[in-house]
């Protein structure tokens, strides 16, 4: 007959090893959060199609997954014109998961990727100009612009 004891000290150590088990099988799933580099206004100058600030007019679907929001350029940088109208390409849905949401209305700076079919921006690409870092950035950008 196997003892109470010996019997608790088996599930304990089975159960340790199921938690083992699946703490490795979560760790090599895919993260879900984003991370982005901290790309200096040289680096973004050299390969950005557009750099501008813009207010968000509309927003519209693409594919699942994704949508356009139009910009009304009220500065550039690089690659749009002031006064122009331009439509991005970016990941929709929440943060958490690379999404973009932007304001209507609101004014907004981003960096765009030149793509087949137009621009395309990520989160990345725009949270950069937000927060402490955000002013410096952009009268580096004035100052690349202006040269």
């Amino acid at each position: 007959m196997i003892s109470p004891r010996l019997t608790g000290d088996v599930m304990r150590r089975g159960r340790v090893v199921a938690l083992i088990g699946f703490l490795m099988t979560a760790s090599a799933l895919p993260a879900a959060a984003c991370s982005c580099a901290h790309p200096t206004a040289e680096a973004m100058w050299d390969t950005a199609g557009a750099i501008f600030t813009g207010v968000a007019v509309n927003a519209a679907p693409a594919q699942p997954g994704f949508s356009w929001t139009t910009f009304r350029v009220t500065e550039s940088f690089k690659g749009a014109n002031a006064g122009a109208t331009i439509r991005v390409l970016h990941r929709s849905g929440s943060s958490a998961s690379c999404g973009m949401q932007f304001t209507l209305g609101a004014s907004h700076t981003l960096y765009a990727n030149l793509r087949e079919g137009g621009l395309s921006a990520s989160r990345c690409t725009s949270w950069i100009f937000r927060g402490e870092g955000g002013p410096g950035l952009i009268a580096r950008l004035r100052a690349l612009r202006a040269r």
